[in-house]
């Protein structure tokens, strides 16, 4: 579940998203979108196994309409700015953002999920800084957990 979520979001406005920005969202994505328009996750970590660390979302960004939580921050006006400015590939639609201002995207090519570190410089000129952690969105919203502690050896 999703709270302090943004104005629902219909179908023709998906797809009218799409046609201006000329990308296709995955079916999930947009699936999940229709439920809950950005917001911040009950379940806000997701642990990437590969890195052995936790991901803390802040709040997914809603499409078109603005919530109390993004305010004037879109999925378009953030996949836009980034463009524009070369600090993703054109590739990744931002969707989410951790608390240190790190983009969750969604790839639209494989449909892969990365987490791209903007505090690492810039992503295009540092490859370290964009790295996979999950298959497709929804295996991201499937994984995400409630509490984000590493588990200790006994």
């Amino acid at each position: 579940m999703f709270r302090t979520t943004a104005k629902p979001i219909t179908e023709e406005e998906i797809l009218e998203i799409e046609y201006n920005l000329n990308i296709k969202f995955p079916l999930d994505f947009k699936n999940h979108y229709l439920n809950f328009n950005g917001g911040i996750p009950d379940n806000p970590y997701f642990y990437m196994e590969e890195y052995g660390v936790f991901l803390w979302i802040n709040s997914f960004i809603p499409l078109k309409y603005e919530n109390e939580k993004t305010k004037n921050w879109t999925i378009e006006k953030s996949y836009l700015n980034f463009v524009s400015k070369n600090t993703i590939p054109k590739n990744f639609i931002p969707f989410a953002a951790d608390y240190g201002g790190n983009q969750v995207c969604i790839d639209i090519d494989t449909k892969e999920i990365y987490v791209v570190y903007m505090d690492l410089g810039n992503p295009m000129d540092n490859p370290d800084a964009i790295r996979k952690i999950a298959a497709d969105f929804q295996n991201f919203i499937d994984n995400l957990e409630e509490e984000g502690e590493e588990e200790e050896d006994v």
